[in-house]
């Protein structure tokens, strides 16, 4: 599956298509409507409908407040979906052989062409990956991604953003791109994917913390399982490739930053 590639430019880390752009929500809404004359006929209707419909509610959990509404009329969509194949009348820009979908970066309300998203027809659609067939949902989550001018993560291959097509495994959002989200997204409440660590602590148990640790070394004394406690109750989440030492170093600054 290595030649399936997204059109889009890729950069580094989480990008953006178009600075200063992000898909305006309009009264807290983002609405959505699949063209269903251009359906593809790979899949019966209701499991194509419910593969768009997990693809919205997997962005919905990262987006909030912000929701996803599909609606009925096409004009009130500001994303519309299509099927088309090379040739069909109404395709913006003609597939290249290794393009599965591509979608239009936004543009304030995108009431228009911007953010909507056209899938290849010419190759097969399922609701999971098999051969000769291409997993539809994760396809969508990609393109959806695009919608709201989140680019290409390329040092993550298992982020759902890198452009490589990778059929299987979890559809992971890394924290790289759930941050382009907030980035773009947070003067609608959106919150950070790394909230200051130890906000929101109780005040006595961060007392009772600075107590108990009060130098590097009282950390370097607990064992792994102990220091995945500590970083629970503070709200640090470590890295997998993070080693003791630099978790101890990061479960210091905060217990420094505690008040």
């Amino acid at each position: 599956m290595e030649g399936f590639k997204c059109s889009h430019a890729e950069k580094s880390n989480y990008s953006v298509i178009t600075p200063n752009q992000h898909l305006k929500p309009i009264n807290g809404k983002i609405t959505w409507h699949i063209d269903e004359q251009s359906l593809t006929t790979d899949m019966e209707k209701y499991k194509v409908l419910f593969a768009f419909e997990q693809a919205f509610n997997k962005w919905g959990e990262i987006i909030n407040p912000i929701s996803f509404q599909p609606v009925a009329a096409i004009n009130d969509a500001q994303i519309v979906i299509k099927f088309k194949s090379n040739g069909d009348e109404g395709l913006p820009y003609e597939f290249d052989e290794t393009t599965l979908a591509y979608a239009f970066a936004p543009q304030d309300t995108s009431l228009g062409i911007y953010a909507d998203m056209y899938f290849n027809d010419a190759y097969k659609w399922d609701e999971i990956h098999k051969a000769g067939s291409i997993y539809l949902f994760k396809v969508v989550v990609h393109e959806l991604g695009h919608c709201l001018n989140i680019g290409h993560q390329t040092k993550d291959i298992n982020d759902i953003m890198y452009p490589i097509y990778q059929p299987f495994g979890e559809v992971v959002v890394n924290k790289d791109t759930k941050q382009g989200i907030y980035d773009l997204y947070k003067q609608y409440g959106v919150k950070s994917p790394t909230p200051i660590p130890s906000e929101g602590i109780d005040k006595e148990v961060g007392q009772f913390i600075k107590a108990m640790y009060k130098s590097k070394n009282d950390l370097l004394k607990l064992n792994s399982s102990q220091l995945q406690n500590l970083s629970s109750t503070l709200g640090v989440t470590f890295g997998i490739k993070d080693n003791i030492q630099k978790r101890v170093n990061t479960l210091w600054s905060v217990i420094l930053g505690i008040k």
